[in-house]
């Protein structure tokens, strides 16, 4: 009996803090309150992303039939397959810098990408680009919303 007049007054009790805070919430400028209203973190999170990737063009004498994202080689590529992490972050930092004009960075960024990414195959002809899209779309149909194409590269040039 003591466990229901504890209800008793607990529910009561909720409702006219839940009423009070509702009717001050609306006076005030924050329109958040949480966890009682409205808490919407993930409203205000952009849908849009803005990568770096590379598109291979041909890989030796064999032309592709069109400029292939490096993640859809696995046949071709030990980071394609694995789908290394590693290979996204650098090229981040590859297009960061050639972006920024840094040169020297990217050069070095570069034969890094070259030797321990493309060194799979003798010479991959591709091209570093940074593509804007909206992942559930690109995920269902790959859609890209822009591409910017920083350079084509020749993954033989460095080696001779």
């Amino acid at each position: 009996m003591r466990k229901y007049n504890n209800i008793l007054y607990i529910i009561p009790t909720f409702y006219l803090y839940y009423t009070i805070i509702a009717f001050f919430g609306v006076l005030s400028d924050k329109y958040e309150i949480f966890p009682v209203f409205n808490w919407s973190l993930f409203t205000y999170v952009t849908d849009v992303r803005n990568f770096c990737e590379i598109e291979v063009i041909s890989i030796g004498d064999e032309l592709l039939d069109a400029p292939t994202p490096y993640y859809s080689l696995p046949s071709k590529f030990a980071g394609a397959r694995n789908r290394s992490p590693t290979v996204f972050k650098l090229l981040q930092k590859v297009c960061r810098a050639k972006r920024q004009g840094q040169a020297e960075k990217f050069a070095k960024l570069r034969a890094v990408l070259e030797s321990n990414f493309l060194a799979d195959q003798r010479d991959v002809h591709y091209r570093l680009v940074v593509n804007t899209y909206n992942p559930i779309d690109r995920w269902r149909d790959g859609t890209v919303i822009s591409s910017e194409v920083l350079g084509n590269y020749n993954s033989n040039e460095r080696r001779e």
